[in-house]
This record gives structure tokens, sequence and C-alpha cells, in this order.
């Protein structure tokens, strides 16, 4: 039952592959100047605060946790975390640039909004993600390391007051000894990768096929019958190598690498230009930092992750020093 039919998978991808390629071919030639990726990035920027916005409507509704049960590509409380870990660092770029007094009270605003956001989803791919952002921080920019460890004291003891007994108690589950015992979810996300490991190897080349390891999932480790739905990966890594193969995890995994080898080429073309050099680097951090917590949740179906590949190419590519 793991094995999908290569004559019934290679068209789905094909389309898939079709629709991805067309439009980063489109993103591509649209944000083609430095004024564009501006707009761009300061769109992202009011996304982030609908992502706050949205945490700190839904905060509660689940008990501990939250879901977004309007629908969308973040849907509960752990996506909520990668995706607001993503957007952080161009955020508090905007702290950091020289410009007006307002728009840099805004982004303290903003960064402090992000921060209480991410505490309240109750991750810990969300804590891990932060940490990943101020380990990252002191790796690629090295100017900036004062600033952000007075940054990260602020937030740290601003945000302190409201971290629930629920919130501590789920980061001190991250590491846990050989003699204590895993709490239910941390056990169940073993077993859940193991499971698509098994797919993976049943259907080494194509998987079950995407969106269709919940079914396995819940056949294998939750006492669903057959066709019932159960639990997604809670993976980046283990979702596209169980549901999508080799056919999916190789062309993921090399499109991450020419992320950073075209960033780590736009920061050296742009290094005498410090505000364009910071975003290249938020966007290098952002990377970072949700491929840390994106391994503890699906993120295969997230724009954003194209999104940033395409910035990549445009900023190696297609903005002109000369113009800069």
């Amino acid at each position: 039952i793991y094995t999908l039919s290569l004559h019934g998978a290679l068209p789905i991808y094909l389309i898939i592959y079709c629709k991805y390629g067309l439009f980063l071919l489109i993103m591509v030639n649209i944000i083609n100047s430095l004024p564009k990726v501006e707009l761009f990035n300061n769109f992202m920027i009011l996304g982030a605060a609908w992502l706050v916005y949205k945490c700190w409507d839904l905060r509660g509704a689940h008990g501990g946790r939250f879901e977004n049960t309007d629908g969308g590509i973040v849907g509960d409380s752990n996506q909520f975390a990668a995706a607001l870990i993503m957007l952080l660092p161009l955020v508090i770029m905007r702290v950091f640039r020289k410009t007006h007094i307002l728009p840099r009270i805004c982004a303290i605003l903003g960064v402090f909004g992000m921060f209480m956001s991410i505490i309240i989803t109750n991750s810990r791919g969300g804590f891990l993600g932060l940490i990943a952002l101020l380990v990252s921080f002191f790796i690629f920019y090295k100017n900036y390391r004062k600033r952000i460890l007075i940054l990260s004291f602020i937030l740290v003891i601003s945000a302190a007051p409201f971290m629930t007994d629920y919130y501590f108690s789920r980061v001190a589950t991250i590491s846990v000894s050989k003699d204590e015992a895993r709490d239910a979810s941390s056990q169940s996300r073993l077993d859940f990768w193991k499971t698509a490991v098994d797919v993976w190897e049943k259907s080494p080349i194509y998987g079950c096929g995407l969106r269709n390891f919940t079914y396995y999932n819940g056949f294998a480790n939750e006492g669903l019958q057959w066709g019932e739905q159960g639990h997604v990966a809670h993976s980046l890594w283990f979702e596209a190598l169980g549901e999508g193969g080799l056919l999916v995890f190789i062309p993921l995994v090399w499109m991450i690498i020419l992320f950073f080898k075209r960033m780590k080429r736009a920061k050296q073309k742009f290094i005498l230009n410090s505000e364009l050099y910071a975003d290249i680097v938020a966007f290098q951090i952002g990377m970072i930092g949700f491929l840390v917590c994106a391994s503890f949740v699906n993120r295969l179906i997230f724009e954003p992750i194209y999104w940033w590949c395409c910035l990549s190419y445009v900023y190696d590519q297609r903005i002109d020093n000369s113009l800069t």
C-alpha cells in the first residue's frame, strides 16, 4: 500500500514543477530592480504585522496552542512560529537602519510584537529558531553583535513576565536525558519521522504522493482505519522525503544550497552598500532560523521559501552594483 505507480506520480509532479517554475520565472522578471525589491521587502514586513495580529487574535483558542481555522498556508501555532522566524531578521535590520525616527520606532514595536507572538505560540521549534537567529547574527554580521545582544536582552526582559509555565515546560522537554521519558508530543514526532523513512524506503523515487502521508501515518501510528487521516510528518525534511521521494527532496535541497551560494556572492558585490548588505544578511539569517524551526513542522508548501530563492537570484544577477 506504500507504492504509488510511476505512471500516476510523474504527471502530478510535472504539473507541480511547471507551476512553480512558471511562478519563479514571472517573479524574477517582475522584481528585477532595487526599488521593486525594496517594495517587496516592505510588503513582507506588512505580512509580518498580519501574522502578529493573527497570533494575538487566535491565542488560547485550543488550550495553550491555537489553530487558524480560517485556513491558509499558515494553519497552526507551530507554523506561525516558523513564518515569524523567517521574517524577524528583516524587521530587526529596519531597527538599525539609519533613517527617520518614526520608521525605527515602528520597527522596534514590530520586533517586540513578533518576539511575543513566537512566545505565545508555545512552539519548541520557535524557541530553537530564535536561538538559531541569535547564533546566525553572530556568525554573519559581526558588526551588529553588540546591538543584537542589547536588543535580545531587552526583548527577553520585556517578555519574561508573559511567559507561562506551559511555555517553560515545553521548552524543557527539548532535551531529555536517557533516564527521562519523552513527552507524548516529542515521542510521536520520532515515530512519525520513522514512518516517513519507512514510506520512502518502499518508494524512494517518488514517495507516497504529496499530501498522502497522513493516511499512512494514521494507519501505522495512530490506530486509525485505512483512509482516515492522521497527523502530518511534522518536519519539512521528512515531509519532502516521505511524500515526494527523491524527486522532491533533491530539488528542494539543491534550491536551498543555491540560495545560500547566491546570497554569499551578493554580499560580496554589495559589501560597501550597508543597507542592501544588511537586507541580504537578514534573508540569510531568516532562512537559517526558518529551516531549524521547519525541521519540526511541515512547511514544504510554503511560498516564501521560493520567494526567498527568487530574491537570491535577483540580488545576485539582476541588480547592478553600479546602479546602487
